[in-house]
């Protein structure tokens, strides 16, 4: 749910939704919706919470249940966020948010959205060969991913300067394009002709959403209210 409220909040994706100043402020204050308010989710951690405070539990065991309850929590607050929208936005609204979402992400979401898979028919084969492709891209991608998230905390090293830290930023922000390139492409391929022209119209007509990469470490909303000096200027 993330990147449909991200995406919610560029301004030439507001304008192509035509979405109302009432219906922006309504997903800001969506987006931003107490734990608390969330249905099921207090339930949900106190049922949890007898099995994790368990004694003789093994540290493998803990994990595994630290891990089931991220993931229940992350499903409970996505229900909620989905709902948000089919409240705020009309039909036709979300309908075109698919389209972009599936321009922003590319098609990696197709072994994201098991829906997206099955709208193109994607064989089991093919669904086996492009996760290959995926996990092997992932590999390339993490490390730059974690260096690329550390220079946005980490103070400069003795001998590096600002201009040091922007060209590391840049060739690494050049690296992460490269390699989504080439992962995507790749995943294209191994489409069939009638696949692929499913794919294209699955996007709609093509809008050009050019993100912030200072942006990219930000929830939805925030870029909104916090801005770094170099915002306007980073490519």
């Amino acid at each position: 749910m993330r990147d449909q409220y991200r995406l919610l909040t560029q301004g030439v994706v507001q304008a192509e939704l035509k979405v109302s100043a009432k219906q922006a402020v309504a997903l800001e204050k969506a987006w931003n919706t107490p734990g608390k308010e969330t249905p099921g989710l207090a339930e949900f951690i106190a049922s949890h919470r007898k099995n994790r405070d368990r004694p003789n539990l093994t540290e493998q065991e803990r994990l595994a249940l630290n891990a089931e309850v991220s993931r229940g929590i992350a499903r409970l607050c996505d229900e909620l966020l989905q709902q948000k929208l089919r409240e705020i936005l009309e039909p036709k609204q979300r309908q075109r948010l698919d389209e972009l979402l599936i321009q922003m992400r590319g098609p990696v979401l197709i072994v994201v959205d098991p829906r997206l898979a099955s709208r193109l028919d994607i064989r089991s084969d093919q669904m086996t060969t492009i996760k290959g492709v995926v996990s092997e891209t992932d590999k390339q991608f993490i490390p730059s991913l974690k260096k690329f998230g550390r220079g946005f905390i980490s103070g400069f090293g003795p001998s590096e300067s600002e201009q040091d830290r922007d060209r590391e930023m840049k060739e690494l922000i050049d690296r992460l394009g490269r390699l989504i390139k080439d992962r995507d492409d790749r995943i294209l391929q191994l489409l069939t002709e009638e696949q692929a022209q499913r794919w294209k119209a699955l996007q709609g007509t093509p809008i050009q959403i050019r993100w912030n990469p200072w942006e990219f470490l930000l929830e939805p909303f925030d870029s909104l209210r916090y801005h770094t000096p170099h915002n306007d200027s980073r490519p």
